[in-house]
């Protein structure tokens, strides 16, 4: 932890404060990430599911009411009723068209697309048989009609509707699938995000608590040393464990300290000597400025007056 002690504060602060932006926007995007894929389910389920049963249900509908109208041009006495029953089945058959050009676009599995082409030959069947059920019946050959009213018509209109029901169970059984994954997704992200979000809080005190402890070790020693320097105790050892202002100002007053302490022994040294006798002594005042230059000018002064 060195390098880190050296570090200026101001480099450990955006340091700090940039682990933990970058922190708060990695759960950012992770968080818009998992929304996006909970999202997509929502999504598929509304493009998809829900648009495909729709058009399957219009497809089953559009067959009930064709057949309905078989049953009317069957029953009907007069031309008018059986033109009537023929637009009835035209508008059905348009409705059933229209229906499976929505759908066509929208089976998304194999086992769709494998149920709905049974759906279309069954269709083909169907048609085919109820072609020749209007004919017989225009034609006014009532038993024939019925024949293939209660006989082709019907098993081949039971056999589509079975397959279109088939169909809907699996849209309905894809869409549940969709559901739950979305579900599912919405759990892990409440999960994930929840994790980040007290891994984030837990790295954010710890970063904020390691630089205020650095930077209030390297304060607290610098007030005690001048604590004691300024009760007189030029004794205490200061040192110096960074580069940074706090291990400045710790070797700025280590400096301090023993250019009091030198001063101070040669004035010991230089008075001790006059006390003795001994006026030729003389503190060295190379190097020194301030008030140091002005105590050591006028000890050298002292000695001098008191010499001569």
């Amino acid at each position: 932890m060195n390098w880190f002690n050296n570090l200026r504060v101001r480099v450990k602060l955006l340091g700090g404060f940039s682990v933990v932006l970058l922190m708060m926007a990695a759960l950012g995007i992770f968080s818009v990430s998992m929304m996006n894929r909970v999202n997509g389910t929502s999504t598929e389920m509304a493009d998809v599911w829900m648009p495909s049963m729709q058009a399957i249900g219009g497809m089953n509908t559009a067959l009930g009411e064709l057949r309905i109208a078989q049953f009317e041009h069957v029953r009907g006495k007069s031309a008018a009723e059986k033109d009537a029953s023929e637009k009835d089945m035209k508008v059905a058959l348009a409705d059933l068209d229209r229906h499976r050009a929505i759908y066509e676009p929208l089976y998304a599995v194999e086992e769709e697309r494998t149920a709905y082409g049974d759906f279309k030959a069954r269709l083909e069947s169907l048609l085919g048989a109820h072609q020749g059920l209007v004919a017989a019946s225009r034609a006014n050959r009532t038993d024939e009609a019925m024949a293939l009213l209660s006989g082709d018509t019907e098993k081949h209109y039971d056999a589509a509707s079975a397959v279109l029901d088939r169909i809907v169970e699996m849209n309905a059984k894809s869409g549940q699938a969709a559901s739950d994954l979305g579900d599912k997704l919405y759990d892990d992200s409440r999960l994930a995000v929840s994790v980040m979000i007290v891994v984030s809080v837990i790295v954010g005190m710890l970063i904020a608590l390691l630089i205020a402890r650095l930077i209030a070790s390297g304060l607290s020693h610098a007030a005690a040393a001048a604590e004691a320097i300024a009760s007189g105790d030029l004794s205490g050892q200061i040192e110096v464990k960074s580069r940074d202002e706090t291990g400045q100002l710790l070797a700025a007053m280590k400096r301090m300290q023993a250019t009091l302490s030198g001063l101070i022994d040669q004035t010991r040294t230089v008075v001790g000597a006059a006390s003795r006798g001994d006026f030729t002594g003389r503190v060295d005042e190379s190097g020194m400025q301030g008030f140091q230059l002005e105590l050591a000018g006028s000890v050298n002064s002292l000695v001098g007056t008191t010499e001569s």
